[in-house]
């Protein structure tokens, strides 16, 4: 909580300074608190010059203080560590400890950390290939409600990815996913109605989902709104009652 609240302040106080000595001055305490060994003000002041917020962006400068802040435990810094090690940002490119650095924040719990050390998994990238272990990651993510996660689990469950096939578990992830507005889950959803797998075809739930797919960004989706000739919409509507 107090690193969320130093954070905030670090924010806020940029945010509205318009005077460039302000500015300085929330600078300047920044560094003299990070300086003192403060994990959190190192974390705030890695942000500010990753982000380029009253100062100039220095990738080196954030990667010190974040790996800084990472080693007194803070997870969400080596979450930027993992990227910026993979990006070459301020560091020469190495992903095998962007591997690293991504699964010490995922055992700590940052969500963040756990989508790419799946990804990494899934992909074979800074570490061998293991589907099993990615598809393990992924549903870690998705059982606490993140929308890209599930539609990826519902995925890997419908084509065996990593688990066993169930089709009726991978719809339930596309479901939670497609609530949330995810246009991939959306579209995927709306290709299983009507083609009818796992169920008798629904080609009512298949032209809402595809629609809202669309509306959410999907551009695929408008090749089916044209074959049905199903209209486009243009704000968020809910599934019609059964």
């Amino acid at each position: 909580m107090i690193k969320y609240l130093v954070v905030f302040m670090i924010g806020i106080s940029c945010l509205f300074a318009s005077d460039d000595s302000i500015k300085m001055q929330v600078l300047t305490s920044a560094k003299e608190k990070a300086r003192r060994g403060d994990n959190h003000a190192q974390f705030g002041l890695a942000k500010l010059y990753y982000q380029g917020i009253i100062t100039e962006k220095n990738y080196k400068k954030a990667f010190y203080w974040f790996l800084k802040s990472a080693k007194q435990g803070n997870f969400e810094a080596a979450y930027y560590l993992g990227n910026m090690y993979a990006k070459a940002q301020g560091v020469e490119k190495d992903l095998k400890k962007s591997f690293e650095w991504f699964e010490k924040g995922a055992k700590k719990g940052d969500s963040n950390s756990q989508l790419m050390l799946a990804e990494y998994y899934l992909k074979g990238i800074g570490v061998s290939k293991d589907k099993s272990k990615a598809f393990q990651w992924y549903k870690m993510v998705a059982d606490e409600g993140y929308p890209k996660a599930q539609f990826i689990v519902g995925k890997m469950y419908i084509k065996g990815v990593g688990v066993q096939k169930d089709i009726e578990m991978g719809k339930f992830y596309l479901e939670e996913s497609a609530k949330q507005s995810d246009p991939n889950a959306q579209f995927l959803l709306a290709k299983m109605y009507i083609e009818g797998i796992d169920s008798a075809k629904d080609m009512q739930k298949a032209k809402f989902l595809m629609q809202q797919a669309y509306l959410n960004g999907k551009k695929e989706a408008k090749k089916y709104l044209d074959q049905y000739h199903w209209e486009t919409i243009h704000q968020q509507e809910r599934l019609p009652e059964e």
